[in-house]
């Protein structure tokens, strides 16, 4: 039984992962995510226009007049009320990007993906009209559609970015559609737009055709059509628990696929449900027991908790079982209006919209809420409803007041409970997937994976990118956070065990994501220009820290690592000589590393280092044998040491050509005075070899990882090991 079971959650797991690394599901939960601060700005206008309290409402009559309402309703047109084309929008430069991920040599610029999509929507859904009117108002048909713009119309905007990227890809590959003479043009934007206007006009004529089919077999809106075939099966039911549960399913089934379920079954809440809560407010009026059990206030109250799919029992879910991450932040920004049953936040943020992930829960829970609450009425544990409520009225306020008890607030909770423990499993797969997501996107953003796995040009993921800018934008804040450190390793003196210095080596503690590799925080620092910046602040900290072991009576030399950028910055001497008097260094206990690349940058950084030396600063010259080095260079510099790299010293037991560069470089520097010392020595056999070869100057973890400051000190105090 537990194999069976095993291979299902197996199954099941992979048919999961298919359907969430599908580019094109994909595409459409990236294009959602991306409406969030659209989404963010509609929902608190909504909550404010219809927070459900008269003292509220009569202080902003009060205070703005009557009128007030108008700025919310300006902030809702310029958000929901134009979603479907936002969406549409960044659907499509969502697909475009993945196809440029994946498609090297036939790129298409995503901006332009996204308009002929908007073109392709608008020709699609574009009442027609021939009807003349006088003055400067266009014929009736000619205005947009502006309900379908809206959340209305999510469906039918999914479809049309769906089918007109993919179908654009395709003409795209078509070379004899493709405009290329612009293909030298210093500007690519003008070979990129010249190269899509065959596929781009193909492209909307293709909608423009269905359009005008549509229209001859009678159908003049497309998306109305769609609401109406979809409304229609439901037209003649009656008030039975299986319609609740079938009205329940359906409802949000839709939802989830981008259909607004409420909006489609509105003849079936108008026809049934809303005429039954008057028939149970008419019966309670006149001293009578009310007769049904379902009724509008019924699923508002008890089933749509945070809104559809009681999406507050899966806000509160990850609160408590996901305490980090993006989930986290989403649930965050969505637990306010949530509470007051907006939640967009959720549905397009997270997102819930065609997530294969969420979609069994969204759909259970509701279900199971409607049979526990038809139980608990049904046995005269709660009564039934016998009042209207807001729709923003929030959990337990409206269990209350719909049923006149406060057996309805402890069904809420009940309802609440249960959602919860429904939604946990799969919160925690969503987890576990969004966890390998983002360790695929840390290994993309890695140095070296390029190399490593085999591409000439690599393109990074729409994931990795988010990412990159992500951790980007928090590393430029890292300093104030107190996010960033300093570390120290120990340089040893392998014959005696004397700590004669330390090299400062900055980390980085996300507050969110933990120890960020520094290869990968430096590299996207001197992408993003933050190098300078995080340069600074480590020299600044590491001189303060060698003054406190000063005062402490601990004497070493810290070394401190520049970058390119700051060797291409004249006031980087400035600097060091500033920190060097304030701090009262003597000559050749502040050492700067530069790496071999850097070092043979051309005369001015030649004279920068000579200028840098000449205040009393060693110099080190880091990563020595990856490959740049030419012994003859050294005569360029007032070098002090040279530090042989890993891509020599670990393989030094083994290697004989290791050996011999590494016996080379040793007693070159010995005749010029210069001291060589050996990185990543990590065990006895390397040091032993080492040693025979006239290198006693050792960095590695057989002596010590980097350690914070007041460990590094015992550390210095005590000495380390004599092998």
């Amino acid at each position: 039984m537990r194999v069976g079971l095993s291979h299902v959650n197996s199954w099941f797991s992979n048919l999961i992962k298919r359907m969430l690394w599908n580019p094109q599901l994909k595409a459409v939960r990236n294009g959602l995510t991306l409406t969030l601060p659209l989404v963010m700005a509609g929902c608190v206008a909504v909550l404010l226009a219809n927070f459900p309290v008269e003292g509220y409402q009569r202080f902003m009559v009060d205070t703005f007049g009557p009128g007030w309402r108008n700025l919310n309703v300006h902030i809702a047109d310029g958000t929901f009320s134009i979603l479907s084309i936002i969406i549409l929008l960044t659907i499509s430069f969502s697909l475009a990007e993945h196809h440029n991920h994946v498609k090297l040599t036939s790129k298409v610029h995503p901006a332009i993906v996204a308009l002929i999509s908007l073109g392709c929507l608008i020709s699609l859904i574009q009442p027609y009209s021939l009807v003349s009117v006088g003055g400067d108002h266009p014929p009736p048909g000619l205005g947009l559609p502006y309900f379908w713009l809206g959340i209305h119309g999510l469906f039918i905007s999914i479809l049309v970015a769906l089918v007109s990227a993919n179908l654009f890809f395709r003409l795209s590959r078509v070379r004899w559609l493709s405009v290329s003479f612009f293909s030298e043009e210093a500007d690519p934007s003008i070979s990129a737009a010249f190269n899509a206007m065959f596929p781009g006009m193909l492209t909307i004529v293709f909608f423009a055709f269905l359009k005008y089919f549509s229209q001859e077999m009678g159908i003049e809106s497309i998306n109305q059509t769609v609401y109406d075939m979809l409304s229609a099966p439901f037209a003649r039911m009656g008030n039975t628990f299986s319609t609740a549960i079938f009205y329940t399913f359906i409802r949000h089934l839709f939802w989830f696929f981008g259909i607004h379920g409420t909006n489609l079954l509105e003849p079936v809440t108008t026809s049934i449900y809303v005429p039954a809560m008057d028939d149970n407010i008419a019966a309670v009026a006149v001293g009578l027991p009310p007769p049904n059990v379902f009724t509008k206030t019924f699923f508002d109250a008890f089933l749509a908790m945070g809104g559809s799919g009681a999406t507050l029992c899966l806000l509160i879910c990850i609160f408590l079982f996901s305490r980090r991450g993006s989930m986290n932040r989403v649930a965050q920004l969505s637990v306010l209006p949530a509470l007051f049953n907006i939640n967009e936040i959720v549905m397009f943020g997270l997102p819930i919209v065609l997530n294969p992930v969420l979609l069994l829960p969204f759909l259970a829970v509701p279900l199971v809420q409607c049979v526990i609450t038809y139980l608990a009425m049904t046995s005269g544990l709660v009564p039934y409803t016998i009042h209207m409520i807001d729709w923003t009225a929030p959990p337990f306020i409206s269990g209350i007041a719909a049923t006149g008890s406060y057996a309805g607030a402890v069904l809420q909770l009940v309802n609440l409970v249960v959602g919860i423990a429904v939604y946990l499993p799969f919160v925690r797969i969503a987890e576990a997937m969004k966890a390998e997501a983002f360790n695929q996107a840390f290994k993309e953003l890695m140095p070296g994976y390029a190399e490593s796995a085999g591409t000439e040009e690599h393109v990074l993921s729409g994931e990795a990118k988010a990412l990159s800018a992500s951790l980007t934008h928090d590393l430029s804040r890292a300093v104030e956070r107190n996010e960033l450190s300093l570390e120290y390793q120990p340089q040893v003196e392998s014959t005696t065990g004397a700590v004669f210095g330390v090299e400062a080596l900055m980390r980085w503690d996300h507050s969110h994501l933990g120890r960020i590799p520094p290869g990968l925080f430096i590299t996207l620092a001197e992408d993003a220009g933050l190098i300078k910046q995080l340069g600074n602040w480590a020299l600044e900290e590491s001189c303060r820290q060698w003054s406190e072991w000063r005062k402490a009576g601990v004497d070493v030399v810290m070394s401190v690592n520049l970058s390119v950028r700051q060797l291409d910055d004249d006031a980087i001497v400035e600097e060091i000589r500033e920190r060097v008097e304030r701090y009262g260094i003597p000559k050749g206990r502040l050492e700067v590393e530069v790496t071999e690349s850097a070092a043979l940058g051309g005369s001015s950084r030649s004279e920068l280092l000579h200028r840098i030396h000449s205040l009393g600063v060693s110099l080190a010259i880091d990563d020595f044998g990856m490959g740049h080095s030419s012994l003859v260079y050294l005569k360029q510099f007032p070098v002090d040491t040279i530090k042989i790299d890993r891509v020599l010293s670990k393989d030094v037991t083994t290697n004989r050509f290791s050996t011999e560069i590494i016996s080379t470089i040793s007693e070159l520097c010995r005749s010029l005075g210069i001291h060589t010392l050996v990185e990543y020595v990590d065990n006895v056999e390397q040091l032993k070899v080492l040693q025979g070869l006239g290198c006693t100057r050792i960095q590695g973890w057989l002596y010590s990882a980097s350690l914070p400051p007041n460990t590094c000190l015992d550390f210095i105090r005590k000495g380390a090991p004599v092998y």
